[in-house]
């Protein structure tokens, strides 16, 4: 799951420590399973800690980022890198924080999130990002290639870039308001004659 596309499946979690603020709801975010270098791969400034790291899947270590917006939420007043959750009956540390990222929308509040090693994680479906230095249109022939590499049946539903996401996520919001425009001169037609 990219930027503007589904980002993760919401899920409760819990917080074992007594440090978190108390809250009368179920802690929730939503859990994306990410590679090492997750938040440089989307460009999100690293607030507190470090990025993932591949050993951060490996049993025993399990080591998590999350975005701003959650660690605000539940440590207010300091950073909650070192501190635990549990997801899914693991214990997992955070080690670090990232600054909030939109996947659903370009309106209202970004999603809190936690972004989980995928070696942990059994998914069907994964999404992979590539950060380039220019445009990254021409490269996308290449990216499909090299998946076709690793695996030649693997089905590459969907391709594009962030560009292309974005716009997809402002195009409908778009073509509503010029619609609403539209039945308004209308109205303001027949009003008139």
């Amino acid at each position: 799951d990219g930027p503007m596309r589904a980002g993760g499946e919401p899920n409760t979690f819990a917080i074992p420590a007594q440090t978190a603020s108390a809250s009368s709801a179920e802690p929730r975010a939503n859990f994306l399973p990410s590679s090492d270098g997750i938040v440089r791969a989307l460009g999100l400034r690293l607030i507190a800690g470090r990025d993932l790291i591949e050993q951060d899947g490996d049993s025993g270590a399990i080591g998590v980022v999350v975005s701003a917006g959650l660690a605000h939420k539940y440590w207010p007043e300091r950073s909650p890198v070192g501190e635990e959750i549990e997801y899914a009956g693991r214990r997992m540390r955070i080690v670090g924080v990232a600054g909030d990222a939109r996947y659903t929308s370009v309106q209202g509040d970004p999603t809190p999130m936690v972004y989980v090693p995928n070696k942990i994680v059994t998914r069907r479906i994964f999404t992979v990002i590539a950060r380039t230095t220019g445009d990254p249109a021409p490269l996308l022939p290449a990216i499909r290639e090299a998946i076709r590499t690793v695996e030649r049946d693997q089905p590459i539903t969907e391709i594009g870039t962030v560009r292309e996401a974005v716009g997809d996520a402002v195009a409908a919001p778009r073509v509503l308001t010029l619609l609403v425009g539209a039945f308004g001169v209308v109205a303001l037609l027949l009003a008139a004659i």
